[in-house]
């Protein structure tokens, strides 16, 4: 089994943790993978049989994922809300969720597909996902107060508290 995490371009970095990778050749015997909930949501490509793109979205509960002999996935881990300004929709409606990204983006997933299956390796895979969210980067920062809100969150480990601000 290998796996791999690389970071994203400084003008990635607000929205993007990390790309990564994991292949399993066959040496390994068929098992399972415990995923962890971090408020995360991921873009997965599964190149195990062509090409398969799905967002999986944040998620509440540790998840048991089954993993064949043979498996190769390269992946963009999204920041908390990093997801946002690319997917264009409320991300509250992709928790606990996997959805095919043919489904988000209609026209485009055919050409992520397309190109991701034509490129070979890791860090050309790597290199690929990063032009492709580069060219849907939106034209503005987004919303500079989430960012500090989760920023704060993250921090703090999660250890924040909330006050309401208003009063009736």
């Amino acid at each position: 089994m290998r796996y791999v995490e690389v970071r994203p371009c400084a003008a990635l970095a607000p929205y993007v943790q990390c790309y990564w990778a994991l292949e399993l050749s066959g040496a390994v015997p068929v098992g399972v993978h415990r995923v962890l909930p971090d408020g995360c949501l991921d873009i997965l490509v599964d190149l195990t049989d062509g090409v398969g793109l799905r967002v999986v979205g944040a998620m509440r509960a540790a998840e048991v994922v089954p993993l064949s002999a043979r498996a190769a996935f390269v992946a963009v881990r999204f920041r908390p809300g990093g997801a946002q300004p690319f997917l264009r929709l409320p991300l509250l409606e992709l928790t606990d969720a996997t959805v095919a990204l043919e489904d988000l983006w209609p026209r485009e997933w055919r050409e992520w597909r397309e190109r991701l299956g034509e490129v070979a390796g890791t860090a050309a895979r790597f290199a690929l996902l990063e032009r492709l969210l580069l060219d849907r980067l939106p034209g503005r920062e987004g919303d500079a107060g989430v960012r500090h809100a989760v920023d704060l969150i993250l921090g703090a480990r999660g250890q924040v508290p909330v006050r309401c601000g208003w009063r009736r």
